[in-house]
């Protein structure tokens, strides 16, 4: 099981999703084209902004990615700032209804659900309109409701161009903590990363 994303500290911001979806593209002798999608749905890729962080939050974030080598290895994430929240239908499988842009294969995490079977739980999802799914392997309690719905991905790794991440953005101060008998001053930084879904 790949490492799971430091859940502190928590982005400044999360960009809205980029919607990756490659497609082989090639012509026929006749002279009409064909595209096709290379995979069997669409990916994500999501820029995480770091405003003011202090110098504990940066090595936090610098070790992760140096322990994934800048892309190699994947890491597990969650969503930390865009929590949905879902109509759901006591049904097998559990069905829920908001308005969501997922397609079949995606996961998501479910949490606060009136079924306590999914509550916690990761799930890969069918897509069954524009506002509704369901959730893989699960089934109803009886009971419908409301439930928090955060976007999962599984398999996900740092995009850095070049394979360097471009040193953070100081606002102030030396890349040092706090250390109050010697007076030293920690400093803050902003800092981007960005992530991406992989199969």
């Amino acid at each position: 099981m790949p490492d799971p994303f430091p859940s502190t500290p928590v982005p400044s911001m999360v960009s809205s999703p980029e919607v990756l979806d490659p497609m082989w593209q090639y012509q026929v002798d006749q002279g009409y084209q064909f595209r096709r999608a290379k995979h069997s749905r669409p990916r994500l890729r999501y820029t995480l902004e770091y405003l003011g962080l202090d110098v504990t939050n940066l090595r936090i974030l610098r070790d992760f990615f140096q322990a994934q080598r800048l892309g190699v290895t994947s890491f597990t994430w969650v969503h930390p700032t865009a929590v949905d929240v879902a109509q759901v239908a006591a049904t097998t499988p559990v069905s829920l209804t908001y308005l969501h842009g997922l397609w079949t294969g995606a996961w998501v995490v479910v949490s606060n659900s009136p079924n306590p079977g999914i509550n916690g739980g990761s799930f890969q999802i069918t897509r069954t309109a524009y506002n509704q799914y369901t959730l893989n392997g699960t089934t109803a309690a009886g009971i419908a409701g409301t439930a928090t719905v955060q976007v999962y991905l599984p398999r996900a790794v740092g995009i850095f161009r070049e394979d360097v991440w471009p040193q953070p953005a100081p606002l102030i101060g030396p890349d040092q903590t706090a250390h109050a008998p010697s007076g030293r001053r920690s400093g803050r930084y902003n800092t981007m990363v960005t992530i991406e879904e992989i199969f």
